[in-house]
């Protein structure tokens, strides 16, 4: 699927089959040249991180499954007792902020600059998504998306003497259908290509928002749309 980081990328997707990474969520950072956002190459920045969470209370008399080794490799716990390395493992110690400054923060600043970046969390069920990307609901207790939200008007903040035009969609992809979270029809969308090449996501809410609790706002909406089932 990718130019650079498919064999790790494949790798660490396929492990999911063993039934361990219920505690692991893998993070993915795409950093993409304005004009080739769907044709990766050798300059694109691509990043395949680890996230090891806390034992929540029905695990605390569950073995451990994953040992950090250090800031790159994580091992299976086990008769196999395989590593894995990565662009970047975090611990359990490890808080969503400093992930954040140290794995997320680059990509937004980034792409105040023009160009295109992209965040996504894999894992299993209750491996620690939400919990990663949205965080608990608390101030204290941001996700990423929040952080990222926050961040980009501190940005805008720091450039008084230019224009930005705000837009937030947010569609879902389920059992190969795309759907449209913001839109108060149950439809579909289509994905389509350009003469150029670039991917699209035809006819998909786009929402202008002014501050950070309009876009909050906004995935609150959507949020209440989305499918949720346990998966693997």
């Amino acid at each position: 699927m990718y130019d650079r980081g498919a064999s790790e990328f494949d790798f660490e997707i396929g492990c999911c089959v063993t039934n361990r990474l219920q505690e692991l969520v893998i993070l993915c950072v795409f950093k993409f040249n304005q004009r080739n956002a769907c044709k990766m190459t050798d300059n694109d920045n691509i990043q395949v991180c680890i996230r090891m969470r806390r034992k929540i209370p029905r695990e605390e008399n569950s073995e451990n499954l994953w040992m950090v080794e250090n800031a790159s490799q994580i091992t299976e716990i086990g008769p196999n007792h395989r590593p894995f390395v990565f662009d970047r493992v975090f611990g359990e110690s490890d808080s969503t902020e400093h992930i954040y400054n140290e794995l997320i923060a680059p990509v937004i600043h980034k792409a105040m600059e023009g160009i295109n970046g992209t965040i996504f969390a894999y894992g299993q069920t209750s491996s620690g998504k939400t919990y990663t990307m949205l965080g608990s609901g608390d101030r204290n207790c941001q996700g990423i998306i929040p952080m990222c939200i926050d961040h980009i008007y501190s940005e805008i903040e720091m450039i008084p003497n230019r224009a930005f035009l705000l837009k937030v969609s947010y569609f879902e992809i389920y059992n190969d259908r795309v759907t449209d979270l913001l839109s108060l029809e149950d439809r579909n969308l289509d994905l389509l290509e350009d003469e150029n090449g670039d991917i699209h996501v035809s006819n998909c809410t786009e929402e202008i928002v002014n501050s950070p609790a309009v876009a909050m706002n906004l995935m609150k909406k959507g949020e209440a749309k989305r499918r949720f089932k346990r998966h693997r």
